[in-house]
């Protein structure tokens, strides 16, 4: 077996720290056909990783903080302050996962001040974000996340490639969870270094598309697609990155990207040998990037935010409890 790459994945915040750590089981496993992963652990509370036995090493919180309350502005200062350190302590490898939620109020934070830096010294990141409509605030923060990674974009003069799912009243938080696992799993294919024909420079050209088409630097989406009449749902396809078997056919119908790069998966692996779950079925697999996708998504959570707050303000503000032969003490009691 060829000698397989390691990938850094930061999961920020609580919620990524309970997703994470469902894989910290295969820490360091080297798989053939896979990326061994080496996941790290960077919070403002502890309590998401009290029952998990995670080992110190390999976690980062920040002291006198417990939790930012959904407030996005309530640590931004000490995170910010703290980047270094995390990535001093967890240095990143050639390719490096960001997995956070994008409604709390930490995660939403760590992972673009992260993601910021990392692109700042030009290294390869990919965004893995959940987003909410569970409540206002946490449609907001979310909103509030994907501006910040568009903006870090056009300051960094980078693209943010992010995969984005969302906890919605149809698909439950365990199904969103599943969802994240498996693009860490499919990512950890991709970047493993075995794949025939695939080499660094092709991934950091999928990666960096924009030396190959015209537009500014923005968030763009990725998506994982095994059916071609899937491709039209995920916006116009700028970057694509395939991983198929010989004979396959890997050109995408009725597409033509800007940039495209091929890889066969290990021999040894396509024959079955391998203990890991296989990422190819009787179909190529397509990681494709586009731009617009992530427009429908930011547009959908802005009509919901503005219809919750039609609603508040459509309500009566019903009558006090209190009458006026109701009298009160200096401290509010009606005695």
């Amino acid at each position: 077996m060829k000698k397989t790459n390691e990938i850094r994945i930061y999961a920020a915040g609580g919620g990524a720290c309970n997703i994470v750590s469902e894989l910290e089981g295969t820490r360091g496993e080297v798989a053939e056909g896979f990326a061994t992963a080496m996941p790290c652990y960077i919070d403002t509370s502890r309590s998401n990783l009290i029952n998990k036995k995670i080992d110190e090493a390999h976690t980062y919180f920040f002291e006198g903080m417990d939790g930012s309350g959904k407030v996005r502005a309530a640590n931004y200062e000490e995170i910010t302050k703290n980047a270094l350190a995390i990535l001093q302590k967890f240095k990143p490898t050639a390719f490096n996962l960001v997995v956070h939620t994008a409604s709390g109020g930490s995660g939403s934070v760590i992972a673009p001040v992260l993601v910021s830096e990392l692109k700042s010294r030009g290294e390869q990141v990919i965004v893995i974000t959940i987003g909410s409509t569970d409540t206002r605030i946490e449609i907001e923060n979310t909103i509030k996340t994907l501006k910040s990674y568009e903006s870090i974009a056009g300051l960094r003069k980078s693209p943010v490639v992010m995969h984005y799912v969302q906890n919605t009243e149809h698909l439950s938080r365990q199904a969103v969870n599943k969802q994240v696992k498996t693009a860490i799993s499919l990512l950890c294919g991709l970047f493993s270094g075995q794949n025939e024909e695939l080499d660094t420079a092709d991934l950091k050209n999928w990666m960096e598309y924009l030396k190959f088409s015209n537009g500014p630097a923005q968030l763009a989406s990725l998506n994982f697609v095994t059916d071609q009449k899937d491709v039209d749902s995920f916006g116009t396809v700028v970057s694509v990155a395939t991983l198929a078997v010989p004979n396959m056919n890997t050109r995408l119908a009725n597409t033509v990207p800007a940039y495209q790069c091929v890889g066969y998966v290990p021999q040894l692996w396509r024959m079955g040998t391998a203990d890991s779950v296989q990422l190819i079925g009787e179909e190529p697999i397509h990681y494709t990037i586009s731009t617009d996708f992530i427009t429908k998504a930011t547009n959908a959570l802005n009509t919901t935010l503005k219809d919750v707050d039609a609603a508040y303000a459509s309500r009566v503000a019903r009558t006090s409890i209190l009458d006026r032969d109701d009298t009160a003490t200096d401290n509010g009691l009606v005695l």
